[in-house]
């Protein structure tokens, strides 16, 4: 079938007019929908008009109050699901940063312990060309 969404067929034709285009993809906080067929419809379409597609995944629990991290097997999981269900290029890394309020369950140690575990998973267990972490705002 064919992409039904128009913001996806705008950004498929803007990406044209540019050097090169990464695009984030968020069915559901994460990769995890009963029905894929859509998206796979619109990030194959994406991708045929030099897209480069990438899955997100969270990685705290609480949003917006955040109070701790997820299980990172979770976390992985989530991956996992992008990479046998999807085909996108790479994975966008979200709530990276160590700067919550509450500093009783987070440390600077922690936040690149964990996020390091994943961005190592993402590289060479998946082998996917791009991890994209973001530490969200200041």
């Amino acid at each position: 079938g064919a992409c039904i969404s128009s913001a996806y067929a705008a950004l498929a034709t803007s990406a044209a007019d540019v050097t090169h285009t990464i695009t984030v993809v968020n069915p559901a906080n994460g990769p995890h929908i009963a029905d894929k067929t859509a998206y796979n419809t619109c990030i194959s379409y994406l991708q045929s008009n030099g897209v480069e597609v990438i899955g997100y995944v969270h990685t705290k629990l609480g949003y917006p109050n955040i109070y701790g991290y997820r299980e990172v097997e979770d976390v992985k999981a989530d991956i996992d699901e992008w990479m046998t269900s999807y085909n996108v290029d790479g994975i966008f890394v979200d709530e990276v940063s160590n700067r919550w309020l509450d500093t009783t369950w987070d440390s600077k140690e922690k936040v690149v312990d964990f996020n390091q575990e994943l961005m190592e998973y993402v590289l060479t267990h998946h082998e996917y060309g791009r991890v994209v972490l973001n530490p969200g705002s200041p």
